[in-house]
């Protein structure tokens, strides 16, 4: 789908340097903090903007120098940017027609059954909901038949239910339609459900592309782990052939080697709920959660944390951590 290759870009105060990007699915989720050049990356893509340096391919095609209208992608804006003078009707078309096509009138029509749409096609942005808003944006973008859709956090400003609604809808119009998408979220519930791949951007560089159960199970990088959630993030090395964990005055028995000073993550769902011969902590939970798993912090003995999750009620003076729960990152 989409490369990028060693590009450099300034936007204001902004800079991209080295940007190596290659898109690996037909659904590609960007994630990252604010300010980490999430949406300068996607203005490149689109062709608002152009790179001082490297070059852009679609579907192995240099497309750097193409003009936005030349791409034919569709584009939805993070506050959609409908026409208030115009009602859903003419919004949806005017793609279209800014661009000189013949109406498909069998793809529309598909689209506005998928969408709901039929009913409201001739109000006005103004009279309607947040989420019809939504599919009338979507719309607009999809009616060009675009050879690739890219979404600026379209749904950020939505509740959880319209959330779903329309996760559900742009999910139908990806299998209907098989037209390729990228997409800007931190919402990282979003980006597994619509996403098949995933890169975490952070600072302005790429910090990890994958599949989303490749990055959100296995980060690679400190920033990344962060980024996601993890919060068992330690500094370790390796000492007569065992990993110590000074923060919580222990050796643990893995696979994992470090030549000096490490940072290691211990992945919570890994942790089991019972002490064993090896690789065990001592000491009482000091917090406990239920949201779709039970999330709870164990204090050990000498006053560290670890944060555990698990299906099961955590209850328990002692835990241990199996060598697959540990990840060493860069």
């Amino acid at each position: 789908m989409i490369a990028l290759h060693n590009i450099h870009a300034t936007m204001g105060s902004f800079t991209l340097e080295g940007i190596n990007l290659s898109v690996p699915t037909s659904s590609h989720a960007l994630l990252g903090p604010s300010g980490a050049g999430k949406s300068t990356l996607l203005k490149l893509i689109l062709g608002l903007i152009h790179p001082q340096s490297g070059k852009i391919y679609f579907d192995q095609k240099d497309i750097t120098a193409l003009k936005p209208y030349e791409r034919n992608f569709g584009y939805v804006p993070q506050h959609l940017a409908l026409f208030p003078h115009m009602n859903v009707h003419e919004n949806i078309l005017y793609g279209i027609k800014a661009q000189k096509k013949d109406v498909d009138k069998k793809f529309l029509d598909e689209l506005l059954t998928l969408s709901r749409l039929e009913p409201l096609l001739h109000r006005y942005p103004s009279t309607l909901s947040g989420g019809e808003r939504q599919r009338v944006a979507l719309l607009r973008a999809l009616a060009i038949q675009p050879k690739l859709l890219v979404l600026d956090e379209p749904f950020s400003a939505l509740d959880i239910t319209l959330k779903q609604e329309l996760w559900m809808f742009l999910k139908r119009v990806q299998k209907e339609f098989s037209i390729p998408t990228l997409f800007i979220t931190h919402d990282l519930d979003e980006a597994y459900f619509l996403a098949d791949s995933v890169s975490v951007m952070i600072n302005g560089k790429i910090e990890q592309t994958g599949t989303k159960e490749e990055v959100f199970s296995h980060p690679k990088t400190v920033s990344v782990a962060k980024y996601l959630g993890y919060k068992n993030i330690f500094k370790a090395y390796t000492k007569d052939g065992v990993l110590y964990i000074p923060s919580l005055q222990t050796s643990f028995q893995t696979n994992i080697r470090c030549e000096k000073e490490c940072d290691i993550l211990i992945v919570p769902e890994k942790i089991l709920l019972q002490p064993s011969s090896k690789n065990s902590l001592h000491g009482s939970i000091e917090w406990l959660q239920f949201k779709e798993h039970f999330l709870g912090i164990f204090k050990t003995e000498n006053g560290a944390y670890v944060y555990i999750k698990s299906k099961e009620k955590i209850d328990t003076n002692s835990i241990s951590v199996p060598p697959s729960a540990f990840i060493k990152l860069h």
